[in-house]
């Protein structure tokens, strides 16, 4: 048995150090996390060019300092003729055992497009600060000596982005979207030092893309979405995830999915208003693995707030 638990652990800790951006189960909601080109969904289903976001994710609810993330953000489309800036700001905090991450990211896009509500190719660029955190005291080893030489310590690093979006509609108002980004682009070596020690950390470049078709469903209001979200962080194998979202009425969706690594998605949410619009979510991860049910499920909430500047 300790085997077996010392390779599932390892297993998964190094899928998890590989990964060093959180992931997201309706992460149609954090496009602009996931690519600093991407157009606001608010703005693409309902025509809403400002908008804010909060959200908490508990990850591997059965294992213990399983990682906790918490966002807010902020996404303004100001409508133009020609060209039409998008700019975003937002707060991460993302926490797995003893490491946590801090950081605060402004955007800007250039979206461009004589009709920005039907097609539109854009690019963008990300920037922040980040803090790491490090926690080595008291540790839980069997020889604590190798380790009683740190204690508590953080560091600074500047991070960017960068991507590129595009979305066309189709006969019937049918919607094809996608893009590609590396929303860390920056390779860095983070280190802590006490009495002359060295822990390094070492950030990898993380690579995504998304692509997606929303087709009406008899009403503007209702939809079927189909999208995907592909992640490659190398040494690591791509990893897929694939979302089924269906807006059966004006005010409520449901939706369902898998990811490669595992997990069944599902999420649920609501909406309420029209002028101005307010919206509640709900996701989770399920393990179908042995390797993911061993740390558990995963769970998610947002909320939003929407309205036409």
């Amino acid at each position: 048995m300790k085997i077996l638990y010392t390779i599932l652990f390892s297993s998964l800790a190094f899928t998890a150090f590989s990964q060093q951006l959180p992931l997201f189960t309706q992460y149609r909601e954090y496009s602009g996390v996931i690519n600093p080109a991407s157009v606001p969904d608010d703005y693409l289903r309902y025509g809403k060019t400002l908008s804010f976001g909060a959200s908490f994710r508990k990850q591997w609810v059965i294992a213990q300092d399983g990682p906790f993330t918490g966002m807010l953000r902020t996404d303004y489309l100001p409508q133009r003729k020609a060209v039409n800036p998008i700019f975003s700001a937002y707060l991460l905090n993302d926490k797995a055992g003893r490491m946590g991450m801090t950081g605060l990211y402004l955007r800007t896009a250039m979206l461009f497009s004589d009709s920005p509500l039907e097609y539109g190719l854009s690019a963008g660029l990300s920037v922040g600060i980040m803090q790491y955190r490090l926690d080595l005291s008291n540790p839980q080893v069997q020889d604590p000596t190798a380790l009683e030489v740190y204690d508590k310590g953080s560091t600074y690093f500047p991070d960017a982005g960068l991507g590129v979006y595009g979305y066309t509609t189709l006969g019937n108002d049918h919607l094809l979207f996608g893009g590609l980004s590396m929303p860390q682009a920056l390779s860095l070596d983070t280190r802590f030092r006490k009495d002359g020690k060295i822990i390094a950390i070492r950030r990898v470049r993380h690579f995504y893309g998304t692509v997606g078709y929303r087709i009406p469903q008899g009403d503007e209001s209702s939809f079927l979405e189909v999208s995907t979200w592909v992640r490659y962080i190398a040494p690591l194998p791509p990893s897929l995830d694939f979302n089924f979202r269906w807006q059966f009425i004006e005010n409520a969706f449901v939706g369902t999915g898998f990811s490669t690594n595992g997990n069944a998605h599902l999420e649920a949410g609501f909406n309420f208003g029209e002028k101005e619009l307010f919206r509640i979510g709900m996701g989770a991860d399920l393990p179908f693995t042995a390797i993911s049910s061993y740390f558990g499920s995963s769970f998610e909430a947002n909320v939003s707030y929407a309205l036409d500047r």
